[in-house]
């Protein structure tokens, strides 16, 4: 079939449940306890030793049917004739021959314009009344994770500006001819029981709760004290630096995305009009919706000059696609003219995204690709197609550094046009290279996976521990440096050393800061401890742990040398 016409849906059913064993009837025909009771449940006839048959199907209830349900994305109008077509769905609409093969429920991932449509409509009337149809899109509410909105009313109240209030959509309004055809907006966490038959359950569905969090933090230890004393020393600051660049951290965390904090990814807002993204681990997309909301990420997405992938690793460049065609959707709604996105890459880039356009769906006409190596720091010299380049992206110059973690794993240098500086490890050990390529940065944001007693690990995995990655900054002589790229053993706080100091900071997913800002984040240490009280104890309480069995395994290790 031409890819046009087909699109991929599912028809479930658990197993059915075995009937259970009569034990009352059990014992009216004489059955004895024991062997025989597990036969009759097993649907085996028994003989009695008085010679009376008892039937299994005597002595238990007969086998209840398991329930049917559906999934079923359309992505697009084009699709429609190919759904009323499909033949699989009539055995369990109005036309089941069994009450027990109806459909019980729908899932529906297809976008509203399609569920909307009169073809789509006709779809849904073939089901009976009694099919729910749970419709997972812009019709249901956009609430996906209490941890992260507890999180960040926590951090708004060190600082607003840094640490904005994230944006709720208000869920589109489900139009009536789809409320009559029992069509229901589903929330994040709700529950539909099919076994036992207990329909949409809501009361474990996330419910966002600014003034519980607000509270919570209140009742941290310390923490009025430690408030007081940050909004003073904010107070005392003095800065007259620009605005730009933003930098919006979308993803802070290693390897995979957790409550708090999710895979890598970071906006650097060179100039109002003009972005590059360091990375897009997958999410990317849903974390710039959640930071801007949806209209203003349409902007953003439209006014991104470039992305920037700095190996392949999965939680570094999983969100790519998505994003690229977010991007595309974003450049018609808004009526603007499309030319494909700049990806800067390794080369293993392009086989594998025509293998994901080969296999699912189409993805290389939306990115046009420029190989890292073609942009070395230490090239011998800048070509003019490479400086027209710089000038559409709204930078100086861009130059990239291979440094210490996989094959092909670079990091990056941005200048803007006004001459600021931005350096990006990406994932490595401590790199003299990058030291180089970064001397003078304004700002380093480096990868700090480990703590600093977890050097060993993090040399294994080729990987910086929080003390490794601010030397660097040092030795490179960076006004300030940014740790990211946490391991979720720190998902709310890394492990402060004495190695923080005035021009150290970490970051979190969905901080905002730009030049002004940089000077108060080392600020933030105190009241972030009195927060994340808890879960900053339970740390320290591990790497004690740790050290002590690695003293007695050095210790073992002596007394059989000797």
């Amino acid at each position: 079939m031409r890819r046009s016409i087909c699109f991929r849906s599912h028809l479930m059913q658990p197993h059915s449940k075995p009937g259970q064993l009569q034990l009352n009837m059990c014992v009216q025909m004489g059955v004895p306890p024991g062997p025989l009771l597990g036969e009759l449940k097993n649907g085996k006839d028994i003989t009695l030793p008085n010679g009376n048959v008892v039937k299994s199907s005597d002595v238990v209830s007969p086998e209840e049917p398991a329930p049917v349900f559906i999934v079923v994305e359309v992505p697009s109008e084009d699709y429609l004739d190919s759904l009323l077509e499909a033949q699989q769905f009539e055995s369990h609409q109005v036309t089941a021959t069994a009450p027990e093969d109806v459909a019980r429920a729908v899932v529906h991932f297809s976008p509203p314009r399609v569920m909307a449509h009169p073809l789509y409509i006709e779809w849904i009337r073939r089901f009976p009344a009694s099919t729910v149809h749970l419709a997972l899109n812009q019709y249901s509410p956009s609430e996906s994770s209490v941890a992260i909105h507890r999180a960040q009313h926590r951090l708004h109240l060190l600082n607003s500006s840094i640490f904005p209030l994230l944006k709720t959509e208000v869920p589109r309004s489900l139009p009536k001819v789809l409320s009559e055809l029992n069509v229901r907006p589903v929330k994040t966490l709700a529950r539909f029981r099919l076994r036992p038959d207990r329909g949409l359950e809501s009361d474990d569905a996330v419910k966002i709760e600014p003034e519980a969090y607000v509270r919570e933090a209140y009742e941290s230890p310390h923490f009025e004290e430690r408030l007081s004393e940050l909004k003073a020393g904010m107070r005392a600051l003095t800065s007259t630096q620009a605005s730009y660049p933003e930098v919006v951290f979308l993803g802070t965390a290693s390897a995979i995305p957790g409550k708090e904090r999710n895979v890598s990814s970071i906006l650097v807002n060179v100039e109002e009009d003009s972005s590059v993204l360091l990375d897009c681990g997958e999410g990317t997309a849903n974390q710039l919706i959640r930071f801007y909301g949806v209209d203003k990420c349409r902007r953003i997405l439209c006014h991104l000059s470039l992305v920037f992938l700095s190996h392949l690793h999965a939680d570094h460049h999983l969100g790519l696609f998505e994003l690229l065609k977010q991007r595309k959707q974003s450049l018609e709604i808004l009526a603007l003219p499309w030319q494909p996105l700049t990806v800067i890459a390794p080369r293993f880039l392009v086989p594998w995204a025509g293998r994901y356009h080969a296999a699912f769906e189409p993805v290389s006409q939306l990115f046009s690709y420029v190989d890292s190596a073609s942009l070395l720091w230490d090239r011998a010299e800048v070509s003019d197609e490479q400086k027209a380049s710089f000038a559409r992206w709204s930078l100086r110059d861009l130059s990239t550094v291979l440094v210490k973690h996989c094959k092909h794993a670079y990091g990056v240098t941005l200048t803007t046009r006004e001459g600021w500086k931005v350096t990006y490890s990406a994932d490595t050990m401590p790199c003299d290279a990058l030291v180089q390529a970064g001397k003078g940065s304004d700002l380093l944001i480096h990868e700090a996976t480990m703590e600093d007693d977890l050097a060993d690990e993090a040399a294994i995995k080729t990987h910086s521990t929080t003390n490794q990655a601010i030397d660097v900054g040092k030795r490179m002589g960076a006004k300030f440096t940014l740790l990211t790229h946490f391991s979720q053993r720190y998902a709310k706080l890394p492990l402060i050393s004495e190695s923080f100091h005035g021009t150290a900071g970490c970051a979190f997913d969905y901080m905002k800061v730009c030049p002004k800002d940089l000077p108060s984040l080392p600020l933030l240490f105190p009241a972030l401890k009195s927060i994340f009280a808890e879960h900053y104890e339970e740390m320290q309480e591990k790497t004690a742990k740790k050290l002590r069995q690695k003293a007695q395994s050095i210790n073992q290790e002596r007394v059989h040398a000797l």
